[in-house]
């Protein structure tokens, strides 16, 4: 009677776990995954503290240099795991979903859940798109990008290209000169992107136009209303 119960109950979860909604069984996933990890982690750490423990041990009482050896092999294991386990995170679960099937975008190792996910991998962020915009109408040095784009520091700009030059959006050339000269210009894979840009750049200007005003910045940073024409002030890159 007792194992009838059991069988029914298991056969009640298995049910259950069957018509749950696939993001709940995900969600499960996760947090159970999180708990092993953490739980693995403090096992982890705990054994190193064992082993600098057995290694103030092994120094005091002056024992043999190959144990001191295989105890510090053996810590520098044990650290290097715990880096690794602190730096794991758990995916989430992305997928599409058509006709009622999952459905993923696997592309250069990565997996995408939908179309706009593999366009925001190289596009996203806040600095990617204007630069990409500034180099829309010809090459330009660090220079002449950083002065376009005063808000930006030197660094996020240098980092925002050097990713832009590893996703094959901008292409960098180093001319060996004195002083050197390094120039930035879109590669044909960065120029698909133009018609996209243009489309954003077009609502941003027409939701400007609607909920504020363009204003001028004098050289001593005052700011004053603005006289422009129609054909400046519809200028492609404002």
């Amino acid at each position: 009677m007792l194992s009838q119960k059991k069988e029914s109950n298991n056969i009640h979860n298995t049910t259950s776990n069957k018509h749950m909604p696939v993001h709940k069984q995900a969600q499960q996933v996760a947090v159970i995954g999180l708990f092993m990890l953490y739980q693995y982690k403090n096992i982890m750490q705990n054994s190193v503290h064992n082993y600098i423990n057995r290694y103030k041990q092994y120094k005091n009482r002056k024992v043999i240099q190959s144990h001191k050896f295989s105890v510090l092999v053996n810590l520098f294991i044990l650290l290097y795991i715990c880096n690794k386990l602190s730096n794991m995170t758990v995916s989430k679960a992305h997928f599409m979903i058509i006709d009622g099937k999952e459905y993923v975008v696997q592309m250069d190792g990565q997996i995408f859940h939908c179309a706009m996910d593999i366009t925001m991998n190289f596009i996203g962020g806040k600095w990617k798109t204007i630069v990409l915009w500034y180099l829309i109408d010809g090459t330009k040095r660090f220079s002449e990008l950083k002065k376009q784009i005063p808000d930006i520091t030197e660094k996020m700009l240098s980092i925002q290209l050097k990713k832009l030059e590893e996703d094959g959006l901008v292409k960098r050339e180093v001319f060996p000169e004195v002083p050197i000269r390094v120039e930035y210009s879109l590669t044909d894979f960065g120029r698909t992107l133009i018609p996209l840009l243009e489309e954003v750049a077009k609502w941003g200007r027409e939701l400007g136009q609607a909920k504020g005003q363009i204003v001028e910045v004098t050289e001593n940073r005052v700011l004053v209303p603005a006289v422009l024409n129609k054909e400046t002030g519809n200028g492609n890159h404002e």
